[in-house]
């Protein structure tokens, strides 16, 4: 690590792991594996909000807040299929439960759960209400 204040480099390294602001204790790699496939979700969320947070309609720093959490999400498609959140893919003894479930939970990602936000405001609004199990309320 350079120790420049602001370093991008730097502060990705510094917040791996425990000190990342989404560790859950060494959540599974199936979460991880299912958020990474909201990719294209996450596009169209930008899109829909022209690519600038709804709240300072700034375009700078920008994350897709989920108004509905996604631990949440992932539950639902989790008992709607009758397929558990298992820790690891080789633990499913069918690739087609991982990928059903996976289905799912993208199938569950409609525009009206997601937002555009400026980094810093999603920071503020997780440090207020806290992670996990929030509402649009």
């Amino acid at each position: 690590m350079c120790g420049k204040s602001g370093c991008r480099k730097c502060a990705a390294l510094a917040n791996r792991g425990e000190n990342h602001y989404n560790w859950k204790g060494g959540e599974s790699e199936i979460i991880d594996y299912l958020r990474k496939s909201l990719k294209n979700w996450k596009f169209k969320v930008l899109k829909r909000d022209d690519f600038k947070c709804v709240i300072s309609h700034t375009h700078d720093n920008l994350v897709v807040h989920h108004l509905k959490s996604f631990n949440t999400i992932v539950q639902e498609a989790s008992e709607e299929l009758g397929i558990p959140i298992l820790r690891k893919l080789s633990d499913y003894e069918k690739l087609d439960d991982f990928y059903a479930l996976q289905e799912k939970v993208i199938q569950k990602h409609t525009l009206d759960i997601g937002i555009t936000l400026n980094r810093d405001i999603h920071n503020s609004f997780h440090n207020k209400y806290g992670k996990g199990d929030n509402t649009v309320e």
